[in-house]
């Protein structure tokens, strides 16, 4: 998402501010990727169904989500 390089720790990007800033993640996606457990655990759908949309996220999204959160991460 950041056009990070390959192999390369967050901490050795020289620019990872910009990228994170031209990216796009803050605001409603930096808000998505911290929080959505708590829109989860209130949720009034069938398990069935959350299950399929968790399953189908982890299966295409989830290295995104990850690195979302790498460059977020204090």
């Amino acid at each position: 998402m950041c056009s990070m390089p390959d192999y390369a720790l967050n901490s050795e990007v020289k620019d990872l501010q910009k990228r994170i800033e031209d990216s796009g993640i803050r605001g409603g996606l930096e808000y998505a990727c911290r929080s959505w457990y708590k829109h989860l655990t209130v949720t009034n759908h069938r398990t069935s169904d959350v299950h399929f949309a968790l399953r189908r996220f982890l299966e295409k999204k989830f290295m995104f989500w990850l690195e979302v959160l790498s460059v977020l991460a204090p």
